[in-house]
C-alpha cells in the first residue's frame, strides 16, 4: 500500500505539523519512502535502520532512545502512518527538515506537486451558517465526507426538523430535498468552496438548450475551481474526480432531481462540471 501526496499531507497536520510545512514534509516521506507506510532500510553499512513514511532511523543507540522518547514498545509500531510522522514531527522539532537527507540535497522538490492548494483557515460570524473547510479532517473523516456532511447538515437531511433557518436570518425556509430550492442548494454549495453559475441569482444564463430549467432560474451548474478550499491538502488537478465524487453524492442526496456530472451524464456536455435542476 503506497499513500498519495496528499494523504501524507494530511496525516502531517494530523500530527501537527504547521500547514505552512506540511507540503514539504509529504514531499520529503514521497522522497525517502515513496509513500510506503512499510518502508524498511536495515543498511547498517550506510547507517541505516529506517522505519515507515519518514524513515525515522532506528540504528544502534538511537533504537533504546527513541523508543522512550517516542512513547513506543517496539520499533514496529513506526510501521503505522500516523505514529510515524508523530515520531517525526518530534524530530523536526529539534532538528529542523535537514534532519531528512533529500531535503538536503533538494531531493524532496521533485515530489512536490506543480499546483498544490494548503489548508485554508475560515471563520465566519456567529449569526451565519459555520461549515468546516472541506479539507479539515476530524477524525477518520476525509474532505468529501467532511463538504456533504455539511450540505446534508444545512437542508436538514436525516434531521427529523421539518425547517431550517437561512444564513443570515430568522427567516424559516423549507428543507430541499423536498421543495427544490435550487438556489438555497447553490448558497449552500457557495459556501462550502464551489463555484455556482447559469442561474439568474448567480450571475446569469448563457446558451443551453430550449426549454431547460436553467432559464426558468430551476437549475444551476456547479464546479471546482482552483483555490477552492475543496481542494485544500490535494493537487489542483484532482477537480474532476472530485467533481464526479460530489456529483454523485449529491445525486443521491437530490433523488428528485436532474443531477448530471462526468461519470454520470446521459444528456451530455457535463463532463466538467455538475448540474442540478428541478
Amino acid at each position: 500500500m503506497r499513500l498519495k501526496f496528499e494523504d501524507v499531507e494530511l496525516l502531517a497536520r494530523r500530527a501537527g505539523f504547521d500547514p505552512q510545512v506540511s507540503p514539504v514534509i509529504a514531499a520529503i516521506s514521497m522522497g525517502e519512502s515513496g509513500g510506503n507506510p512499510l518502508a524498511h532500510n536495515p543498511n547498517a553499512s550506510t547507517g541505516d535502520n529506517s522505519y515507515g513514511l519518514m524513515q525515522v532511523n532506528m540504528l544502534g543507540g538511537m533504537g533504546p532512545e527513541r523508543r522512550a522518547a517516542f512513547g513506543l514498545q517496539s520499533n514496529e509500531e513506526l510501521f503505522d502512518p500516523l505514529t510515524n510522522m508523530k515520531a517525526a514531527k518530534k524530530i523536526y522539532d529539534s532538528q529542523g527538515l535537514g534532519a531528512w537527507s533529500v531535503y538536503k540535497s533538494g531531493a524532496y522538490k521533485s515530489h512536490l506537486p506543480q499546483s498544490f492548494t494548503p489548508i485554508q483557515e475560515v471563520s465566519t460570524p456567529s449569526n451565519k451558517r459555520e461549515f468546516r473547510v472541506a479539507g479539515q479532517s476530524l477524525g477518520d473523516e476525509g474532505p468529501l465526507a467532511v463538504a456533504m456532511g455539511n450540505i446534508a447538515k444545512a437542508f436538514g437531511l436525516g434531521e427529523p426538523a421539518p425547517q431550517r433557518v437561512s444564513q443570515g436570518t430568522g427567516q424559516m425556509m423549507p428543507v430541499s430535498n423536498g421543495g427544490g430550492n435550487v438556489v438555497e442548494i447553490g448558497k449552500a454549495l457557495q459556501d462550502l468552496g464551489f463555484t455556482v453559475r447559469e442561474n439568474p441569482h448567480f450571475g446569469g444564463v448563457g446558451q443551453h438548450s430550449p426549454g431547460s430549467a436553467h432559464y426558468s432560474g430551476n437549475a444551476i451548474d456547479v464546479t471546482i475551481q482552483p483555490g477552492s478550499p475543496l481542494l485544500a491538502g490535494r493537487p489542483d488537478s484532482d477537480w474532476k474526480a472530485l467533481t464526479a465524487q460530489y456529483g454523485e453524492k449529491l445525486r443521491q442526496m437530490y433523488p428528485q432531481a436532474q443531477v448530471l456530472h462526468p461519470g454520470y451524464d446521459p444528456v451530455g456536455g457535463h463532463h466538467e462540471h455538475i448540474h442540478i435542476g428541478f
